[in-house]
């Protein structure tokens, strides 16, 4: 049986944000949960491994995480 991992399990492993997350999903880059419940969805651990393994080809066209020196001076607007 496949392992289910959950949203903020998700997020620690890619190092991505939620609104990154949904993102991703809206234009399909990512996969999609399944859901577990009324208010609870999922991520098979073997579609996300295939989504990892496949990551380098994917990278074109994600929008990518500012890392904390980018978003610093993106937000006081000086140059990188």
């Amino acid at each position: 049986m496949d392992r289910v991992i959950r949203r903020k399990e998700l997020l620690s492993i890619i190092g991505i944000s939620r609104s990154t997350l949904y993102d991703w999903m809206a234009s399909g880059t990512f996969p999609r949960p399944i859901r577990l419940g009324r208010r609870a969805v999922g991520w098979r651990s073997k579609d996300i491994s295939d989504w990892l393994e496949k990551l380098p080809s994917r990278l074109s066209g994600l929008r990518q995480p500012l890392t904390r020196k980018e978003n610093k001076h993106a937000y006081h607007g000086r140059p990188n």
